[in-house]
């Protein structure tokens, strides 16, 4: 039981009853359909995508991604003519997605984004093997519901963002 003052009747306490639970329940609810609402940002993802890279056109490069099993978010991974080269995982908590990205060639990639902005989806964040850290950026532009361009930078020593890789996925 939870009791209620009317403004300025101190005097006199409303009383209502709050069914225990109750609360939860609309606060799941609120949660659920946010988490769906937040989903849909990255859902898009989903699927078998074939990766053309700029300058290695002739290499077979395939990208499914799925839903994480165990909860809310994706997972990702990339063979590289029929070897699994990276495994991926996105997830959401509050605005954020994030994205974290590992190679078998040591590479970690961790990666933030606050949503897509029209057509445009900016990923950044640092990556780092046994030596280096980098600050890195992936801009991802929807060509159709079915095709995406990808654009990763590296900042370098000076400040400045270089290419280093430029993919499509279809």
């Amino acid at each position: 039981m939870i009791k209620f003052f009317r403004h300025g009747a101190q005097q006199n306490p409303v009383t209502k009853w709050v069914v225990p639970g109750s609360i939860f329940v609309i606060a799941l609810m609120f949660v659920s359909a946010r988490s769906a609402a937040a989903q849909s940002q990255i859902d898009y993802f989903k699927g078998a995508w074939t990766i053309t890279l700029k300058g290695s056109e002739n290499l077979n490069l395939e990208w499914l991604v799925v839903n994480d099993t165990k909860g809310p978010g994706l997972l990702g991974e990339v063979r590289t003519n029929g070897v699994k080269t990276s495994t991926d995982h996105w997830q959401i908590f509050g605005k954020k997605i994030f994205r974290v990205t590992m190679m078998t060639s040591g590479l970690v990639v961790e990666m933030e984004t606050s949503g897509w902005k029209g057509d445009v989806l900016i990923f950044t964040g640092t990556a780092s093997d046994a030596g280096n850290e980098f600050k890195v950026r992936e801009t991802i532009t929807k060509l159709s519901g079915n095709e995406f361009h990808a654009l990763w930078e590296r900042q370098e020593k000076s400040r400045k963002w270089n290419v280093f890789s430029e993919e499509t996925c279809k």
